[in-house]
């Protein structure tokens, strides 16, 4: 009978013990981690990347500095691809703008420092601003291609397909 009432107590207990246990997210990793819980639930949320094409615009810079050994030639082809990221859960982010910016040397110089700015207009969408883009980390080779990764001072991710560009040259440097 002992034995009865000692094995119905341990049930007893074991049963008490397992419903004392804190359910939740037990993953540290996890953006609702719960310190607390010793019992994973499956109810973990991580943080996920999405990134949406924003299109892509080509366009030519001329040297329009008066007095420059290579006035109102073309002198760099530039290639912008828009880029949204965005995240699944506030608490990861919000929505982020940036363009991949890819400069070509098109002169039988290299071109030692630039700057410039450059405004994109978008058909819809609001407008990509680069104020002061320099390029003065040393020469870009004729030919050669020089990639920048950067974030508009303004944007609202408008796409760049069809959009309209307005550049201004500061000041450009050969060698």
């Amino acid at each position: 009978m002992n034995k009865l009432i000692f094995s119905g107590c341990l049930a007893l207990l074991m049963i008490v013990g397992q419903s004392c246990k804190k359910k939740g997210c037990t993953d540290k990793f996890a953006i609702n981690y719960n310190i607390v819980a010793d019992k994973d639930d499956g109810s973990c949320k991580y943080c996920v990347e999405t990134q949406v094409d924003k299109g892509q615009l080509t366009f030519y810079f001329k040297d329009d500095i008066t007095g420059s050994q290579y006035y109102n030639q073309e002198i760099l082809r530039i290639d912008i691809n828009g880029v949204e990221k965005s995240y699944n859960d506030q608490s990861c982010g919000g929505v982020v703008c940036y363009a991949n910016i890819t400069l070509t040397n098109l002169i039988p110089s290299n071109i030692a420092y630039i700057d410039f700015r450059i405004t994109v207009y978008p058909l819809f969408g609001g407008s990509w601003y680069y104020n002061h883009l320099d390029y003065g980390g040393g020469s870009i080779p004729q030919g050669s291609q020089f990639i920048i990764t950067d974030f508009p001072s303004s944007s609202s991710c408008g796409s760049l397909d069809g959009a309209g560009v307005y550049d201004y040259l500061y000041d450009v440097n050969y060698n």
